[in-house]
């Protein structure tokens, strides 16, 4: 049987515990004195990998190939390096054994640290590592001089695996990192996006791991990856790896100075929180809607008041993203923090049917990670005030429209009109807000309910505007009157502050109008249907095309194209190269009506390869994205 027979038969029995973990397995090759074994000079990794469903791979990474390869391609490689004199205990191989999970993840997994050959002697301490899962239960053998492993304790048996490793491999290597990095993208493609990176935990670094890293997939799916070294190879262990090294947890001292704390301040214990300044608790005054940290410090704990979420430290993009996450997508901002790591924010958004979500945002504005965040203070509050705001008892939005309120019915917000009747809006809600609070009893009394109206109407008329300094300030009186915290005095003097804001943030911006295309960008519903993933390329290029930008919407229209020729192919693993002429064998497999059309859109944008993307005048813009909508139409009948 050859080496990758044998290791493949092993792992067909792996259902056989005993058989597959037995220490002894594999170590029939000739014994080997640890001692005088050269140091390798090649190194390669070896990898079975045996799935849920009972699908098993082979396959190795050779420092000679770009590429994974097939289990195979370890025994030419070893025939050509022995053949050329090399010893073959100098040549080294990282053999991985693991069974994974229905989620692709590491339910048990073996490393074995093998000379010569897949199945050859087992040299190093340790020689093979058995865990289970992300590095847990982990076992680590020797092997002895006449070829026995046995199992050693390197002295962390007892230790807490939770522990960081006492010399971890260090995180400050770029070299390291890139490395690691460029194995990532092999493994994974070329878009993922790094969440965070940190040091093994003490098993992980019995493992071999020097980093544990979590990625954002394009599909969205976050992926915990262990990266190890062998020699200079990289290897990737796919596991569920804690985000964090250590849970956030508060000392036992300080644990019982919040709970007195509580007791003496008559608050309602909510999450933990970890932010620039460390672990806190979230609590609240039961039956209101007044939130407080609890933070332990030198003095012992202290107590602040939860207050509206501040926005004068975020850059530009940051603020671009709230402002698209409140008017776009309808969030509300609930909270708003560091969380220590550079510029990063915590965002944390209320969606309008309930729903809380915990945003990772960097300093470029692009949203790192989300995850539920329901559990929390602030999810309670918000779901509340939304049950509150549905009542019959709630102030209703103001339908007062003003002297425009015989213009035409709804337009799009993106128009002119809708900026015109927003700013009109916004400008009389601002009076009605004077209004109410010129007619309070006293310059001291709180609010009415008819002010709270206005003051939402305005923040709603605001961001139709992009004025998100102005929703900002706006969303602030908002949470004081809600509170009780302010007067109908302050009020006007804030309210007047608002509107001056609202002057300088339009007098800053350049308006651009447009006016309708002629209709080539249209591709219709049946294109829309069949083909979603194109539909954000055909909006893309209406905008372009309005704006004056023939070549962006090319580009964009060659993105659709390639979504119809990818959908030509007979099944999902087999590709379709990138030049014209394996598009035109896969679009005259379908019909030579459609391998026409194709032909007429090579002719419009006169490339040699459909990547390869020329400058173009509005005119010849709108005659190839004519002749790709009608290239899409064939692809999709009614």
């Amino acid at each position: 049987m050859s080496a990758g027979g044998k290791q493949a038969h092993r792992m067909r029995n792996v259902d056989n515990v005993q058989n597959w973990k037995d220490p002894r397995a594999g170590t029939r090759a000739a014994a080997v004195d640890q001692d005088v074994a050269p140091n390798p000079i090649h190194y390669a990794v070896y990898r079975v990998t045996l799935r849920a469903g009972g699908d098993e791979t082979v396959r190795c990474v050779l420092p000679d190939q770009p590429a994974p390869q097939p289990g195979p391609a370890m025994d030419i490689w070893l025939r050509r390096l022995i053949a050329s004199g090399t010893n073959p205990l100098a040549i080294s191989i990282l053999v991985i054994l693991e069974v994974l999970d229905a989620n692709g993840a590491i339910r048990e997994c073996a490393l074995e640290r093998r000379r010569g050959a897949v199945d050859g002697p087992l040299i190093g301490a340790p020689a093979r590592v058995e865990f289970i899962g992300p590095a847990r239960g982990v076992r680590l053998y020797q092997a002895l001089s006449d070829g026995r492993l046995i199992e050693f304790n390197d002295g962390t048996a007892n230790d807490d695996p939770a522990e960081p490793a006492p010399n971890p491999s260090t995180q400050s290597d770029p070299d390291q990192w890139e490395g690691e990095a460029q194995a990532l993208r092999a493994l994974f493609g070329p878009a993922i996006l790094l969440i965070d990176r940190r040091k093994p935990l003490l098993f992980e670094d019995r493992v071999g791991l020097s980093s544990i890293v979590h990625l954002r997939l394009p599909d969205k799916r976050i992926v915990a990856c262990g990266v190890g070294w062998h020699g200079g190879m990289p290897f990737i262990l796919v596991a569920n790896f804690p985000r964090f090294a250590i849970q956030p947890t508060l000392p036992p001292a300080a644990e019982a100075q919040i709970g007195e704390a509580l007791r003496r301040q008559g608050l309602e214990r909510h999450e933990l929180r970890v932010d620039d300044l460390g672990v806190a608790v979230i609590a609240r005054v039961p039956g209101t809607t007044s939130l407080f940290v609890l933070r332990p410090d030198d003095r012992g704990i202290s107590v602040t008041a939860v207050t509206e979420p501040k926005r004068d430290d975020l850059t530009d993009d940051q603020r671009r993203w709230l402002h698209y996450s409140e008017s776009v997508e309808d969030r509300t901002i609930l909270d708003l923090y560091r969380n220590g790591i550079d510029e990063q924010r915590i965002v944390v958004t209320g969606d309008p049917d309930g729903d809380v979500w915990k945003h990772v945002i960097d300093a470029d504005g692009i949203e790192i990670s989300a995850a539920p965040d329901n559990e929390t203070a602030a999810a309670e509050l918000y779901r509340e005030a939304l049950l509150t705001d549905s009542g019959s008892d709630a102030p209703q939005a103001s339908d007062d429209r003003g002297p425009h309120a015989d213009m035409p019915g709804p337009v799009p917000p993106d128009r002119l009109l809708a900026k015109l009747r927003a700013y009109q809006q916004a400008t009389g809600c601002f009076r009605a807000v004077f209004d109410s609070c010129a007619g309070a009893k006293t310059p001291k009394a709180t609010p009415s309910g008819e002010a709270l109206a206005r003051l939402s109407d305005a923040a709603a008329h605001a961001s139709v505007l992009g004025a998100a300094m102005t929703v900002g300030i706006l969303r602030d009186l908002i949470r004081l009157t809600r509170l009780g915290m302010i007067a109908a005095d302050r009020l006007t003097d804030e309210i007047a502050k608002a509107e001056r804001m609202l002057d300088r943030e339009l007098a800053q911006l350049t308006v651009v109008t447009t006016v309708a295309g002629d209709g080539s960008a249209d591709f219709g519903p049946d294109v829309e249907a069949r083909f979603p993933e194109a539909v954000f390329h055909m909006q893309e290029i209406r905008h372009c095309l309005a704006l004056r930008r023939p070549t962006a919407a090319v580009l964009h229209a060659m993105q659709i194209v390639h979504a119809g020729i990818a959908a030509l192919r007979p099944d999902a693993d087999t590709p379709i190269g990138e030049d014209w002429g394996a598009w035109r064998a896969a679009a005259m497999r379908h019909s030579s009506a459609l391998a026409v059309l194709l032909d007429e859109v090579r002719l419009a944008l006169r490339a040699p390869t459909p990547t390869k993307v020329d400058k173009y005048t509005e005119e010849e813009a709108e005659t190839i994205v004519r002749a790709v909508g009608a290239f899409m139409r064939r692809l999709s009948p009614t």
